[in-house]
Order: structure tokens, then sequence, then C-alpha cells
């Protein structure tokens, strides 16, 4: 989405602490507050009439907006009243370079071309000092997390750190020996500043004090003249050639470019889901944090199919894994994002799994790695695991949470020792079978652990490692690829998605004759038990789930709401909600008890509820195969269904009214009048 409205080149953008307004200062002289929900501007242009507008900040409480001019006056502006709060902070003999509020919102800090920090009390609206030692225009200046400690940068090449209680400086941190200093910031946690290098075109990143050695040095393709860190701690965003850059700056490692032109100023939400940028063509982007295009700030979601859904085990968190390259954490309550998405892999994440302690997440991709994650923040724990030679299809955490087995293309089952404070090993040897493995799961004990391959067939090894024996299922004979198995809770059965049946064998029995089967499906993709053993879950090519009763195997529930292939279902720990995830990139959280209650089908048409009613070409479809209503594509992987959520994507509700809707096969004759 792109905000017009400035007359001249946008100097200074500033996101509000809630992320619902962004701050803009432009040469036009004016400051432009905008809501991020919407685009628009939230209140009319705020006018001084003394210079371009160089920079922008907001107060921590998001009442205030600080801009500074390049004629040297400071202004702030109450945003609610849309106004001065207080009359003009006088005192720079030039062009003021930076604002910025102190982390209490008690002092603002400015600094230009006259060379000096000069801080100000926010309630008095009066100068506390004027602090001397750069010898050149200084280009930026922030407070620490904790406010007790204010850093500058300048054209002297150096960068100084100054005492803002006392006003006392603490001295030069750093000096480049041939570089001025243009751009700073801080860390969010505070952990880390970053300051960026004209000449030499490069970030340089210490521990927030400086009392170590660089932790890394980026090489940027234009001079950073603006820097902004990302909520994700090892995130950062800077101008690139051809648009925005972001980089992990813990590892130097450039991940990717959103193409905006150049960027005049960066500023990223406080969420870390969006990064706005103020351009030279007078316009501002909001750009989702995946880069792919610029857009309103709606909720983040996958922009590709999803593969894989995992849920921690206080059913608080869902994970996903998607085709888009991304990773997702979600709120399983409101369907939000806790954080933005998981990046760093170069194709498809074929599977995602949660420690049983829930506190990481474990990601797998055609790339051949294995990521781990810490679970609140989105830190990778430590660097990707490698080994398989071909594209990883599954993962399967060990009850314990002590091993993790990773299945691959290459026809090996790999198992790493999982610990969380130190390094991830491969410490056994390989499993390996004579076809490319899709499916993995170990018994709820930990005592097996089972693959579904391309042609049909599931190996089971004990997990012993001391013994060399396996058991080969054979399916069908033939060639069909196992999806996806699952064992019963009680661990007496493995179950397996198979064509268009679930198969399920005797875990415990060496025999490999099928105990049970469910038929009725069109394509099973996904089988897994509810934690209490009483259903089986399937999802299918149909874009249908069911619902099955374990102890008469009958068909109880058949629930409609994705539009493609069901990828992915697991239940919760509670048994109270079910997971799913579609090839058409939707995932929905299903309130067990409200979608399979017989009040919820009986008397309710498949309009009035749409979860009783089949997807087919933009049609909704009823049970007898008629056509009852065609949905725009935009709008039909979104519709509301009563007990369900949508991850991360805005619902629309279809309302019936109270005399039905009128239908038939002649069009003119349901026209009412």
């Amino acid at each position: 989405m792109a905000l017009t409205g400035h007359e001249g080149k946008v100097n200074s953008i500033a996101y509000s602490t809630d992320g619902l307004c962004l701050a803009s200062g432009s040469e036009d002289g004016t400051v432009r507050l905008w809501d991020t929900r919407t685009g628009q501007e939230a209140i009319s242009p705020l006018r001084s009439g003394e210079g371009n507008v160089t920079s922008v900040a907001f107060s921590p409480d998001g009442r205030f907006v600080a801009s500074g001019t390049s004629d040297g006056p400071i202004h702030i502006w109450d945003v609610k009243l849309g106004r001065l709060s207080m009359t003009p902070l006088l005192g720079h003999d030039g062009s003021v370079a930076c604002v910025a509020f102190s982390p209490d919102g008690t002092l603002i800090v400015s600094a230009g071309s006259d060379r000096l920090i000069r801080l100000w009390s926010v309630e008095a609206g009066q100068l506390l000092a004027a602090m001397k030692g750069h010898t050149d225009r200084v280009n930026a200046a922030a407070f620490n997390l904790t406010g007790n400690i204010l850093a500058s940068c300048s054209h002297d090449c150096t960068v100084r750190q100054w005492n803002p209680r006392t006003h006392e400086p603490k001295g030069i941190a750093f000096d480049h020996p041939d570089s001025y200093a243009i751009s700073l910031a801080y860390a969010p946690d505070g952990s880390a500043i970053s300051v960026g290098f004209n000449g030499s075109r490069e970030i340089r990143v210490w521990d927030a004090d400086f009392a170590s050695e660089i932790v890394s040095v980026i090489k940027t393709e234009v001079p950073p003249h603006t820097i902004a860190f990302s909520p994700r701690i090892q995130y950062i965003f800077t101008p690139g050639a051809n648009g925005i850059v972001l980089w992990n700056w813990r590892l130097g490692q450039k991940l990717s470019t959103i193409s905006t032109g150049s960027a005049s100023s960066i500023s990223c939400s406080a969420d870390g889901l969006y990064i706005a940028s103020a351009s030279d063509d007078r316009n501002i982007y909001i750009w989702n944090t995946k880069g792919s295009q610029a857009s309103a700030q709606t909720l983040h979601a996958h922009n590709a199919g999803v593969n894989a859904v995992a849920i921690s085990i206080d059913g608080c968190i869902i994970a996903s894994a998607s085709d888009d390259g991304t990773v997702g954490l979600w709120n399983a309550r409101s369907g939000e994002a806790v954080l933005p998405p998981l990046l760093g892999y170069g194709g498809t994440v074929s599977s995602v799994v949660i420690s049983p302690d829930s506190r990481q997440v474990v990601s797998a991709s055609a790339d051949r790695t294995i990521r781990i994650w810490d679970i609140e923040t989105g830190v990778p724990v430590r660097e990707p695991l490698s080994g398989h030679e071909e594209s990883i299809n599954a993962l399967a955490f060990s009850p314990d949470g002590a091993w993790l087995a990773s299945a691959a293309s290459d026809k090996s089952v790999r198992f790493w020792q999982i610990s969380t404070d130190g390094p991830s090993i491969e410490a056994l040897e390989p499993l390996l079978t004579d076809e490319e493995l899709h499916s993995l799961a170990y018994s709820p004990d930990g005592m097996l652990i089972a693959a579904g391959d391309a042609c049909g067939d599931i190996c089971v090894w004990p997990t012993t490692h001391g013994e060399d024996l396996k058991r080969l299922l054979t399916g069908s004979p033939r060639r069909f690829q196992i999806r996806s198995v699952a064992f019963t809770p009680d661990g007496n059965f493995i179950a397996t998605a198979f064509e268009s049946c679930i198969r399920a064998w005797h875990a415990r029995k060496q025999d490999s004759e099928v105990a049970w089967k469910l038929e009725g499906h069109s394509g099973v993709l996904t089988v897994q038990f509810s934690p209490s053993g009483q259903h089986i879950v399937s999802g299918a090519e149909d874009a249908s789930i069911y619902i099955w009763d374990m102890e008469t195997k009958a068909m109880l529930h058949k629930l409609h709401g994705h539009t493609a292939a069901i990828r992915s279902v697991v239940v919760t720990p509670d048994n109270l909600r079910l997971v799913s995830c579609s090839e058409e990139g939707t995932i929905r959280v299903w309130n067990l008890a409200e979608v399979t209650s017989p009040e919820s089908h009986s008397g309710r048409g498949p309009l009035s509820n749409p979860s009783l009613s089949r997807r087919k070409d933009g049609w909704l479809v009823g049970p007898s195969d008629e056509l009852l209503l065609w949905v725009p594509k935009d709008y039909i992987n979104n519709l509301a269904i009563d007990g369900t959520t949508l991850i991360a994507k805005h619902t629309v509700a279809l309302t019936v009214p109270e005399g039905g809707i009128c239908d038939g096969t002649n069009w003119t004759a349901c026209w009412r009048g």
C-alpha cells in the first residue's frame, strides 16, 4: 500500500509503539500521521512553516510526535489534538538531523549541523544541556533501552557515548580510520548497537556497551543512511541498490530484498510484521516482512500452500510450514501471528514440529537442512543441521524430547540428539531403506519408529538401536506414496493415509496383515488420532476433513471449509480443537464440540452453516451436489464458519435472510421485486 499526499521527498518516518500510526516528515514542510490499517491520513497535515522536516519520532506512549527542521526549531505535536503541544524548542544553529525520545518519554535528544547534542525536558519544554565533543556535524543519536546511555555518530568519524542524566561525556566508543558515520540504532532488546558508515559502505554491530569486539560487519550495497532493527533481534533492515535489504546481522548474511527503489528512511513496526519505507517519489510504502508485495497492514498469512501444522503441548501455539519458504507461529485462539515469519530457507518448508517442552520449533526443507528456533523469540538456536543428501520430508520428536528424527528422499532416517544448552548432533547411524521416505512417527512409548515410503510400504524399527530389525508392512501391490503415518495413543496400531482409505496394522505383532481400514475418502493425505484415542481424523484431496469413531470405525462427521487438498491435521492435547491446513494456503482451527454438535447441523442449511457445503470451482455445493452459491475467489477461502478460527486472515461472513434464500433453476423467477 502506498501512502500518498506529500508534495516533496519524504525524509523520515516512524511507527508508533502500537503500530497503528505512522508519522512522516517531508521536504514539503509537513508532518503527516497515517492510519496504517487504512492507509489514510489520520489528521490534517501539521505545518510549522520553518523549513523542511528532516526527522520525526513518536513518544513511547504515542501522545506526541517530535519533528526536527532544516531551519533548526524542533516541534512537539499533540497527536490527538493535531496541534503543537508547546512552543518550538529553539537553540540549534542549523539543520537538525535527528530527534529521539528517551524510553521513559521525559527527554528528547536532538543533534545536527552545529555539532552539538542537545537534551530537552518534554514536560518543561526547556533545554537541559548542549553537550560538546563532536568536531563535525552529528548525523544520528539514540538512547539505549534503559535510557542511561546516549550514543551519537558524526561526520568526524567517531561514535561517542554520553550520560543523559549528568550530561557528561563517556568517551569515544569507536573511531573509524577513514569513513564517517551516518546512522545509528539500538536493538529493541538493548543487546546490540549498529552504526552505518558512509565511505566504507558498511554496518558495524557491537554489544550495546561496546565492551567487546565487533560482533559483525555487514557490507552494504549503498551507504547505509538509515538502519532499522527488527524486533526479531537477529534481523536488520538497510537500504539497498534496488530496495530494502534484510540481513541476519549475527551471521552477516543477506536474506532477501524487497524491491522498493531507493529508501530514504526505514521503520519497522513493533511486532515486526511490517516494514515502512520512505521513497524519493514522495510516497511511503508499507510492506509485509516476507517482502512479496506492498500491502495494507492486514494480518500476515502464508501466500502459498501450507504443508504441515503442529501445536504446542499447552494448545496455545500453532506452528506451520509452507511452500512460501517460511515457518509461521500463531496464537491458536485469536488466529494472530505471535512472531513475524521465520525466514532463511531457500525453498519449500516441508515439515514442522514443536518440542515436547514447547521451547523449540523445528522445521525441515527441500534445501536438505533442519532449523531449530526459539519459540518465544524466533531466534535460531544453533546453525542449521545438515547431513541428508536430498529433500527432507518429515520430522518427529521422541516423546521425551531427547531425540529428533528426520526422514528424507535420500532413503534414510537420521537421528539428532537435541540439547537446549548445547549443539544438536547426529549421534546415531542412519536407518536406510530401499525407497524415498515421506512420513515419520514415534510410538507413544518411544520404543518404535515408523516411516512411510514412496511405494506404499511402512518400515518399522525398534529404537533400541542395538538391534538391526526392520518390519516391512506392505500397503498395496500398487506404488503409492505413504504421506502420513500415525500411532494410536495406546501404541497398539499404526495407521497410514493410503489412496482412498486409511489402513492400520498391529504395531506389536510380527504379522503384516491389515488390522482394519476406513474407506470413503477421495485421496487420503493425512491421518491423526485424537489424544483421547476416541477419534480418527483424516484430510483428503477433496478438501474435506473426516472424523471417525475409533471403536465402531464409522464416519461421524465430514467438515468443509478449505477449497483445496488437506495436507495436515492435528488435534490439540485437550481434545477440544482440530487444526487443519490446506494446499490453498489457509489454516483453520475447529472447535470440535461446536462443529460436531447436533445443534450445528439441525435446522440449518449449508449456506447458514458453510461447513456443511463443499467447495467446487468457486461454488458452495449442497449434499446432493447441487450448486448453491458462487463466491468470488478472493472470498471463498475466507468464509466465516461457526466454531472455527481462520488463522491470520480476515473472514467473510454469509448472512442469510430470515425468510431464506430464493433459489431455483430459473433466474428471473428467483428475483424478488
